[in-house]
């Protein structure tokens, strides 16, 4: 197949801003050709909108869309389908243990369907509190010390957030613990922050970024304070990533987890609290935008 262009993918070193790998992706011209096989160390998540047809194997009578969600195996490259959306899927997130994924989708009643990443069977549904679809949906990293949550956001005006809390183990039961309104401005993604923090989990996209607090069964967001001349920009990601003693010269007294976010500046932000701290650049002269960060 003809090569048309480069994707870049960067690897960094543990506990520093500093790349250790820049790897030029290939990018088909022809994107009916086999890919080239890849070896990869982690899960693979595919997020695909299958509609029936008369080629579907998905389902016997091809008379609905089926909208289907589908993990592949790095080692045997065998996939997982869960089927049972019944409108377009939006967004997806994967448990950090590997063992749960989360799929909303847009549609008069938005569902978000929970389910087991190893056999794709539906855990639960999430009661519909969403209007026209689901922005964003995030697994906070608590488990062994506390309990698993999952926040939502969804694409009404406001972009509402809920935190839903798994009540039976394994996702078998579940409650809405807090809710609250954000903004205006569109949401691309929401991340839970460690334990410890001062807020629970941020979200962003389009020229802002929020910090939120849970309290009373309500959500609480402040902005993130980008500072001085720095103009908000469009957040696109955010990891928790540990800068420890190698990092004193970017300014890290104290080691610990930092919050990171991806821009579409072509930068990397590195925030102390809901402070803006540094930028560290990704790409050259900000020419292209990075688009996702894990």
């Amino acid at each position: 197949a003809e090569l048309e262009a480069h994707e870049t993918a960067c690897f960094w070193l543990p506990g520093t801003l500093k790349k250790r790998h820049v790897e030029q992706v290939p990018v088909s011209k022809n994107k009916e050709a086999e890919q080239p096989e890849q070896k990869l160390d982690t899960w693979t998540v595919e997020l695909k909108a299958y509609r029936a047809s008369k080629d579907t194997q998905l389902s016997d009578k091809a008379t609905k869309p089926i909208r289907a969600s589908c993990i592949r195996r790095p080692t045997s490259y065998k996939q997982v389908f869960h089927s049972g959306h019944d409108d377009d899927i939006t967004c997806l997130a994967i448990s950090h243990d590997r063992q749960f994924v989360a799929t909303g989708q847009v549609g008069k009643n938005p569902t978000v369907r929970i389910w087991h990443a190893v056999s794709g069977a539906l855990l639960t549904m999430l009661p519909v509190v969403h209007q026209r679809g689901i922005a964003a949906l995030g697994f906070s990293q608590s488990g062994e010390d506390g309990p698993r949550c999952l926040a939502s956001v969804g694409l009404d005006e406001l972009h509402t957030h809920a935190v839903w809390r798994d009540d039976g183990g394994h996702w078998s039961k579940v409650s809405m613990i807090a809710s609250g309104r954000g903004g205006k401005d569109k949401v691309s993604f929401v991340h839970w922050l460690v334990d410890g923090s001062e807020f629970k989990f941020v979200s962003g996209g389009d020229d802002h970024i929020d910090f939120w607090t849970i309290s009373g069964g309500i959500c609480r967001s402040k902005k993130g304070l980008f500072g001085g001349e720095k103009k908000p920009t469009t957040i696109t990601g955010a990891v928790n990533h540990f800068m420890g003693p190698s990092d004193h010269e970017e300014g890290v007294k104290t080691p610990g987890f930092r919050l990171i976010t991806a821009c579409a500046t072509g930068s990397l932000f590195r925030w102390e609290g809901r402070n803006f701290r540094d930028e560290t650049p990704f790409t050259k002269q900000g020419e292209f935008p990075v688009s996702a960060i894990a």
